[in-house]
């Protein structure tokens, strides 16, 4: 039998064992979990970490399920735990980097486990439920299962998913993945995008989830198309502006200029104009007027920057956990193995520098005589002459 003596000899060693006497040892380290000692349960999940991560997949799953049944059955230290949902977030995502078809796989065995999660309520694991459950669905390859499309039906109930605010982190991360892979005839069926904007309007009237709220939107925005978003246009703009109008947050005006942005590189100008005026007349110009001429001077004075500048994919180590690291019913800890990969929403735009000379002349000659005024009076020498280069550079004139 195993001692807990053991433990960290073993996690040091890990490498040199042969595999199938490694995942032997899971019953016993399973075991360890239940030990009153924090030096001894917290060695145990570090070691199942350790070992999840020996390239052997046969059984691997079905172990991991093991072990996050006796978790949640026993929910003692916000440490360990955290590691044991950690290991299952990497073994997932190392396994299907090789083997993308392991997802069924994956599916079959956590599914039910994060499912009697949220069925049972233990709060404490909650987020990491859903974080799991988005890692799964953005894997999957469409079209989701029955299963997930029954989350999807209840991650937007406001009365009962969007309870605690330390949940709605996760719980946006679970709709973003569903919005990216559902199919649009199912996300519009029973008014489910008309809820997933509920829970977007919800969250932007409180400070602390204004930010949620808006990658909220701007996911239905990037991923659906503008013939399903076009009927709730209104009860967005309506809901921006009214609460841009009380609250005056910094944090929303960013998010407008952002949510602005990308409507209009995905469902073009035409609609953005035509659905912004549909709530007020000539909104547009006056939300032009207000949010984009007065930090014109800041915007292209760091413009040359942004537009020399490369995308880069940066990840980090993942740190250290320390004791007092983990859930309590009231905090979030995200999920290091379960971060989300950012797509560029204008991953066809090669030339950037093209892009914005020749957008910005397009946009000049619909009112002639406008912008030449408002750079010649609103940015500094040095980047108007700038922009004239870029301008003789890709033969366009602002007028």
């Amino acid at each position: 039998m195993l001692k807990a003596g053991s433990l960290k000899f073993l996690t040091m060693f890990r490498s040199h064992l042969p595999k199938p006497f490694a995942m032997q040892l899971f019953p016993e380290l399973v075991r360890f979990l239940q030990a009153e000692s924090k030096v001894v349960h917290s060695y145990a999940a570090m070691c199942i970490e350790k070992l999840l991560l020996l390239k052997d997949e046969g059984g691997r799953s079905r172990l991991l399920t093991t072990v996050l049944s006796q978790v949640v059955r026993n929910p003692k230290n916000p440490t360990f735990n955290h590691y044991i949902f950690e290991s299952v977030a990497v073994l997932v995502r190392r396994a299907c980097e090789r083997d993308i078809s392991l997802i069924t796989e994956f599916d079959s065995s956590l599914f039910p486990r994060l499912k009697m999660i949220l069925a049972d309520d233990v709060r404490e694991f909650i987020p990491y439920a859903f974080q799991l459950l988005a890692q799964l669905v953005e894997l999957n390859i469409q079209p989701i299962s029955p299963d997930y499309m029954f989350l999807l039906l209840l991650a937007p109930n406001p009365t009962n998913s969007w309870r605690s605010s330390h949940e709605v982190p996760a719980l946006v991360r679970l709709l973003q993945a569903f919005l990216q892979k559902a199919p649009q005839n199912e996300v519009t069926q029973k008014n489910l995008l008309g809820q997933v904007l509920g829970v977007f309007d919800k969250l932007v009237k409180t400070p602390s989830t204004v930010e949620q709220g808006c990658y909220v939107l701007n996911t239905v925005i990037e991923y659906m198309e503008y013939g399903v978003i076009a009927p709730y246009m209104t009860f967005v703009w309506s809901s921006l502006f009214t609460h841009l109008e009380h609250k005056k947050s910094v944090k929303l005006q960013k998010c407008l200029v952002i949510f602005i942005s990308l409507f209009l590189v995905k469902h073009g100008p035409a609609n953005l104009v035509d659905t912004m005026n549909a709530v007020q007349r000539n909104i547009f110009i006056a939300i032009v007027d207000r949010f984009w001429i007065p930090d014109l001077k800041l915007i292209m004075g760091t413009m040359e920057v942004k537009l020399t500048a490369e995308r880069a994919i940066y990840e980090p180590e993942m740190p250290e956990i320390s004791e007092n690291v983990g859930y309590t019913a009231a905090t979030f800890v995200n999920l290091y193995n379960v971060g989300r990969r950012e797509v560029d929403p204008l991953q066809d735009i090669t030339d950037p520098k093209q892009f914005f000379v020749t957008s910005l002349a397009m946009l000049s000659a619909s009112h002639p005589g406008r912008y030449p005024w408002v750079i010649r009076y609103n940015l500094e020498k040095a980047n108007q002459d700038a922009l004239i280069k870029l301008c003789t550079a890709y033969n366009c004139a602002i007028v």
